[in-house]
């Protein structure tokens, strides 16, 4: 009877992990994609896609993930009453993180905004409550409007779901991991910004909020260009079959590589 290789063993239990990976993928019904927001160089938040109750919505996003249209996008948009190092930020009132609306890059003329091409807005999918650690799809005054823009919820916003004056907001996912980022993007100060009019003084007579698009942006800092909250790039994580192929293939190399060579005569 033949041995298995000791220099095999760790190789096989590899696969044999792997294949109980896609064994479990294959008796659960839907398993939902998981995506992963880059955010200022090696910062990330992984976020579960509702496929099974929103999948409208799951699919209209990852459309955009999929064309990289969220690569250099900025937080545009930090609702919070939060005050730093103040967990676990259970205050009263809207509290969200929105982007996926416009990118930012600098140039030698200064910084230059462009919005994210938008597709066709989508149906509204409301199934789901705006609790902490969800995301949501941004919209106009109609139910109906939602494309690109999105938000996450910082604490539970009853106030976004349907009610007698609001036919709510559709969540489409949940945050797995790097809540805490999150809560320190809301930390930050904001203030209100059109890349029209940068290096105008709020307490100029001749500043007008009204003219400024962006309200409540979170900053970094005030005295660098580069003071934006920046997310570089949302890209699928591997699901688990592509493991399995990958092991499939560390099995064949690994065989082949020790298979004897035979000498010709």
């Amino acid at each position: 009877m033949r041995t298995i290789r000791p220099t095999l063993r760790p190789v096989l239990a590899i696969l044999a992990c792997c294949l109980g990976l896609a064994a479990a993928r294959a008796d659960a019904e839907t398993i939902n994609p998981v995506v992963r927001f880059s955010i200022l160089g090696s910062n990330f938040v992984d976020v579960e896609l509702f496929q099974d109750t929103a999948p409208i919505t799951v699919a209209n996003f990852l459309s955009y993930v999929e064309a990289g249209s969220y690569s250099n996008t900025f937080f545009n948009r930090s609702r919070n009453q939060f005050q730093p190092n103040d967990p676990p930020y259970t205050t009263s009132g809207i509290n969200i993180l929105q982007a996926g609306g416009f990118t930012i890059t600098s140039t030698q003329q200064g910084l230059v905004v462009n919005p994210v091409a938008s597709g066709s807005a989508i149906p509204l999918e409301v199934l789901l409550p705006n609790t902490a650690g969800t995301i949501a799809m941004a919209r106009g005054a109609s139910p109906n409007t939602a494309t690109n823009q999105w938000f996450f919820n910082l604490t539970d916003n009853p106030s976004l779901d349907p009610g007698p004056l609001t036919d709510g907001y559709a969540v489409f996912g949940r945050v797995v991991s790097g809540m805490s980022l999150l809560y320190q993007i809301a930390d930050l100060p904001t203030t209100d910004w059109n890349p029209a009019l940068l290096g105008v003084n709020p307490a100029d007579p001749d500043y007008n909020p009204d003219e400024y698009p962006f309200g409540y942006v979170p900053m970094l800092t005030f005295d660098q260009q580069d003071y934006f909250v920046t997310i570089d790039s949302i890209a699928p994580v591997p699901e688990p079959s592509t493991l399995v192929l990958a092991g499939v293939g560390l099995v064949a190399a690994v065989a082949a590589a020790r298979r004897p060579r035979r000498v010709a005569r």
